[in-house]
């Protein structure tokens, strides 16, 4: 087990979660995008029926559409103010994820020489453990010849 183990795990519970944020950093600038065209359609939707009033000479109040265009443009500002901070948010967010990938990407290429390194150690010592051991069978054999 690399000493980076741990480090790896957590900073992958990071990643994770700022991708999550990040996830939901779309769906909502999605939402308030859905809201604006539904806004539009319905205001599209009432012009249609005044234009269609206005043909069937009906006698319609004016300030009623006046009232209502003047509301569906206070929305509509509202909801753009709402999506101009959805999109900051998600850049941000998007910018705190992509950093926490950039950092476990950094934490996973030190466990992977790490756990290289520790490898090559205990390679080496078994090695060295078998040389050992081959050195004192040969001594043993030598004093066996000797006495």
């Amino acid at each position: 087990m690399s000493r980076f183990d741990r480090l790896v795990g957590l900073r992958r519970l990071r990643e994770e979660a700022a991708a999550l944020r990040f996830s939901e950093s779309v769906a909502r600038l999605r939402e308030a995008d859905n809201r604006l065209q539904r806004l539009a359609e319905e205001t599209e939707q009432v012009r249609q029926e005044a234009v269609t009033a206005v043909r069937e000479n009906d006698r319609l109040p004016v300030n009623r559409y006046e009232d209502f265009y003047r509301g569906q443009r206070v929305r509509e500002f509202h909801l753009q103010r709402d999506r101009q901070e959805s999109v900051k948010g998600m850049e941000l967010a998007r910018q705190v994820w992509q950093e926490a990938r950039t950092q476990l990407r950094q934490v996973e290429k030190l466990a992977e020489k790490d756990d290289a390194r520790l490898f090559e150690e205990q390679k080496r010592n078994q090695l060295k453990a078998i040389d050992e051991a081959g050195t004192v069978r040969y001594q043993f054999r030598d004093m066996e010849y000797e006495g």
